[in-house]
């Protein structure tokens, strides 16, 4: 959509993507490339630590743990992080 040509253009690499253990910043044109077809999106990527804080702790599947940390940071949670990741 032009919505997502947009995000493209504003912002190098705007989703934080997660495979198995294997996280990457990619935007929406390289998520529908074949060779990225496996990444998830896990959050829009705002330039944020807590973005990072978030893949480390989903990495070690202390989940309930991050959402717990992230709601006190942020005192709400992003639609796409608080999903439980696979």
């Amino acid at each position: 959509s032009s919505n997502d040509l947009k995000e493209d253009i504003g912002f190098e690499k705007v989703y934080k993507c997660k495979y198995k253990n294997d996280y990457k910043e990619l935007t929406n044109r390289e998520l529908k490339m074949e060779e990225n077809k496996n990444y998830k999106k896990i959050s829009k990527y705002p330039l944020d630590k807590k973005i990072d804080i978030c893949a480390d702790w989903n990495n070690k599947n202390n989940v309930e743990l991050w959402r717990e940390d992230w709601a006190r940071i942020n005192n709400k949670l992003l639609t796409n992080c608080n999903n439980k990741l696979n």
